[in-house]
């Protein structure tokens, strides 16, 4: 069973490209793999944001990986939640 991922790819130029809520099955320091296209010896295609980006992976400084809630589950719970201050709401009459 896979899990949903943040994807920091830090550049030399201390810039950060995050690609958010990647869905990987893989081990966590392949997750990487799963947030581009298509991945080279010399680079690393990705789409964030409506755009399509390619970074030379030379001025690649770091990649960090962070685990993050499934999209799904968070929407349910904050629906969830609401609907249960709704029920207090009503409950004290307002």
């Amino acid at each position: 069973m896979g899990n949903y991922y943040n994807i920091a790819f830090h550049i030399l130029n201390d810039r950060v490209l995050v690609k958010k809520q990647v869905f990987s099955e893989k081990e966590s320091f392949d997750v990487w793999q799963d947030a581009c296209v298509s991945v080279d010896d010399k680079e690393l295609r990705l789409f964030v944001d409506d755009q399509y980006i390619t970074l030379n992976r030379q001025y690649i400084v770091r990649i960090d990986v962070r685990k993050v809630e499934d999209p799904v589950d968070k929407e349910f719970k904050r629906k969830e939640t609401v609907n249960e201050v709704m029920k207090k709401v009503s409950d004290w009459g307002i």
